[in-house]
């Protein structure tokens, strides 16, 4: 969950570099402007899903627990014990393990196919570079 959580801000510094590079292009594409923020649009709605909405929790509004929410409870739960897991502590763990999977898959999914794809494309506009992309270059 972590290293998803990690994985997914990376992205979402991706895609704002890409959105950046895309309008200062030569070659605007709306429609890749148009994906690229859809992109982000998505990876926001995984972003609640894995660490709740801020705006609500600045508003001290409550909300159902993220998966980072449940994860942390099952850490502070179990660190420095020796006993088993509660059954509430099983419980979270499956809820997590319920709620994650698809998540995951979701990322997996944009980083590989979406975002790989609007990559390809700017490359074939000779869009600016951005980092994570490696660039096609020909002497002249």
């Amino acid at each position: 969950v972590l290293g998803a959580n990690n994985y997914l801000s990376e992205m979402k510094t991706k895609i704002a570099t890409i959105k950046k590079s895309l309008l200062s292009s030569t070659n605007i594409n709306k429609e890749m402007i148009k994906s690229a923020r859809e992109l982000e649009m998505a990876l926001n709605e995984i972003d609640i899903a894995m660490n709740g909405n801020k705006s609500i929790s600045e508003r001290n509004a409550s909300q159902p627990p993220s998966i980072s929410d449940r994860l942390w409870y099952l850490f502070y739960g179990m660190w420095k014990t020796t006993s088993q897991p509660t059954n509430s502590q099983e419980m979270t763990y499956k809820i997590i393990a319920e709620e994650f999977s698809p998540i995951l898959a979701k990322i997996k999914s944009l980083s590989d196919n979406e975002l790989a794809e609007l990559e390809k494309k700017m490359e074939s506009i000779k869009s600016p570079w951005t980092p994570g992309r490696i660039p096609d270059w020909k002497a002249e």
